[in-house]
């Protein structure tokens, strides 16, 4: 199977890729004023860094974002999504594992 077949991240752009984790993020953690203190606390990113993240402006990097897949299902899920993992989200619900 080629890469521009299976119609995954690879074919996105980095733009596309930080606004479904913005989207993630917004849904998991919300879009009030004290949004980013959870994922700040997670991650131990600056205030203005984790609002970039939440507002599409970047995207988080490296172990930011293995620590916010680690405490949100919402990135764990965009994440294996874009990688084409499904199968991986459907022995999960299979299970009953809590979401």
């Amino acid at each position: 199977m080629t890469t521009a077949s299976t119609g995954y991240f690879c074919n996105r752009s980095n733009a596309e890729f930080t606004k479904i984790i913005a989207e993630a993020l917004c849904d998991d953690f919300g879009k009030n004023r004290a949004t980013a203190k959870t994922p700040m606390q997670i991650t131990g990113a600056s205030e203005r860094t984790v609002k970039n993240w939440l507002e599409g402006k970047n995207a988080p990097t490296g172990t930011h974002f293995i620590d916010l897949m680690r405490h949100s299902n919402g990135v764990l899920e965009a994440s294996l999504l874009m990688a084409g993992r499904h199968e991986i989200l459907a022995i999960d619900k299979f299970r009953g594992c809590p979401r």
